[in-house]
């Protein structure tokens, strides 16, 4: 989701290893599992991070120790293995927090945690640890984790009910990616991915499906129709064209995310029971009652499993964009 966890582990990467270089081969293995991670092959990425994190771990330092324990924390929460992805999170923050030069670092741990809050429901959670990498990031003047950051708090305020804080941290992304001389498209993509939630809440749908555009190219041209996030651009790209009565174009694209859901053996996650959902109505709308019907019944059913497993209190901003 991905996503402003994704979006910065190059530039972690180097800050964290720049003391280390002499180790070549732990370090050629992290920049490769960083790559991976921004294209979403995540099992690849725990395969070559594991092996690092074990007995001979001290070996790589704490600032480099910690890099790789927060990568292998994206890989897992993405994965769907949420304990794991927390112990790793936590050692990641253990290692990184007390060492001076390393705060980009550390304030990514954090922010990484808090999207993993996030998606278990406890939002409050997620706002304090955002709050506090947003913090960090601002006492380096990193204006581009600084506007990752508010984007994320602005998802999670819309989710706590707080329209007005929602725009406020929006506000502040725009004001810090504006100092950014050459902007991340992928900040850039999540940016508007929240833009697009909070038009979305307030029923403005025409500017929600005008943003939600714009990341849905973004990404595109970045990393090629296949991309594994552009699944949930076009879940809610679907949505959106089924409140605007443009059914035909909502199935083709909820249609578009089932297909890259799968592909990314996604099958048994919120985002694809909920795309499932919402295809249903558009079928229904079309005249298939009989196979919207079941379709509904089914992923209703799966969904309300999933979330006794794994998240009970979930909101759907935490499956939508992340």
């Amino acid at each position: 989701m991905t996503s402003p966890r994704l979006a910065v582990l190059l530039v972690v990467l180097v800050g964290a290893v720049s003391d280390v270089c002499a180790q070549e081969s732990p370090l050629e293995s992290l920049k490769r599992a960083a790559v991976l991670n921004d294209t979403g092959q995540f099992r690849a990425v725990v395969e070559l991070v594991e092996p690092l994190l074990g007995s001979n771990s001290q070996k790589l330092g704490n600032a480099v120790a910690g890099v790789a324990w927060n990568m292998r924390g994206l890989a897992l929460q993405n994965l769907g293995n949420r304990d794991e992805a927390r112990r790793s999170y936590e050692s990641a923050i253990k290692m990184l927090r007390d060492i001076p030069d390393q705060t980009v670092q550390y304030a990514t741990a954090l922010d990484n945690l808090g999207s993993l809050e996030a998606e278990e429901g406890q939002l409050k959670e997620s706002e304090g640890l955002r709050i506090r990498a947003k913090e960090l990031y601002n006492s380096v003047g990193d204006h581009a984790g600084v506007a990752r950051s508010a984007s994320s708090l602005s998802v999670v305020a819309l989710a706590l009910g707080s329209r007005k804080e929602a725009h406020h941290y929006l506000a502040d992304a725009h004001h810090e990616e504006g100092l950014v001389s050459t902007p991340d498209s992928r900040d850039l993509a999540w940016m508007s991915g929240a833009e697009c939630l909070l038009d979305e809440a307030e029923g403005k749908f025409q500017a929600a499906l005008d943003q939600v555009n714009r990341v849905v190219d973004l990404w595109t041209h970045q990393f090629g129709p296949k991309y594994y996030l552009l699944s949930s651009a076009f879940f809610v790209r679907g949505r959106l064209h089924h409140v605007l009565r443009d059914d035909a174009a909502a199935a083709e694209d909820l249609r578009y995310s089932l297909m890259l859901l799968s592909n990314n053996n996604e099958e048994n996650s919120r985002l694809y029971f909920l795309t499932k959902i919402m295809y249903a109505k558009v079928l229904r709308n079309s005249g298939k009652k009989d196979d919207a019907s079941r379709m509904e019944s089914d992923a209703t059913a799966a969904l309300e499993r999933l979330n006794h497993q794994q998240c009970r209190g979930c909101t759907i901003s935490a499956e939508g964009i992340r």
